[in-house]
């Protein structure tokens, strides 16, 4: 299902997956929620069965960072822009992306024996020539380099690739200062 909970069509990635299952009589899942994004194949299984197929796996679901175009209007940047930005270098072994006011934070982990300072080119210049393709305005950028990224223990030990701290832009409208300082709904 999309980010509403409306299903999308087979051969479309979703933002996370609704689960229904009724085998379990003492406890049945109704819209268990996966936040795995996952697409399900639009043909058949070539064997004959009748089950669904699932074409891909793009694992948990990150957070959509909206960046300011020079004209003023957001621009969504998905997460498979970081995750191609970092997966195309192979001397990067894990990382995180941070989006927060001030700007855009990755957290690397690099392979032994290579350079930070390299490392740290090649992904500004990725990252920079993608946002200008989009047409979105590059935020403060900063790289860190660290030993290990920290798993949340809330969720099974993962971590979100990408999360934004900053509100999506549709909710920062909602609540207005008035002249007197007081807030509006």
């Amino acid at each position: 299902v999309d980010e509403h909970n409306r299903p999308v069509p087979d051969g479309v990635t979703g933002h996370k997956v609704l689960l229904t299952t009724l085998f379990n009589y003492a406890q049945p899942l109704i819209r268990y929620e996966v936040t795995d994004m996952l697409t399900m194949a639009k043909a058949p299984c070539s064997c004959g069965r009748p089950f669904r197929l699932i074409e891909r796996v793009e694992g948990r679901t990150d957070d959509i960072v909206f960046l300011t175009a020079a004209d003023g209007r957001e621009v969504p940047v998905h997460p498979d822009l970081f995750h191609t930005c970092v997966e195309l270098l192979p001397e990067i072994k894990e990382y995180q992306v941070v989006h927060d006011p001030a700007g855009i934070h990755f957290r690397i982990v690099a392979r032994e024996g290579n350079s930070h300072d390299a490392i740290r080119l090649r992904l500004q210049q990725r990252f920079l020539a993608a946002l200008q393709h989009m047409g979105a305005q590059a935020p403060a950028l900063q790289i860190e380099f660290t030993s290990r990224i920290e798993r949340d223990p809330k969720r099974m030990g993962k971590h979100k690739l990408v999360q934004s701290h900053v509100p999506h832009p549709a909710h920062r409208s909602n609540v207005a200062i008035g002249a007197t300082g007081s807030r509006r709904h």
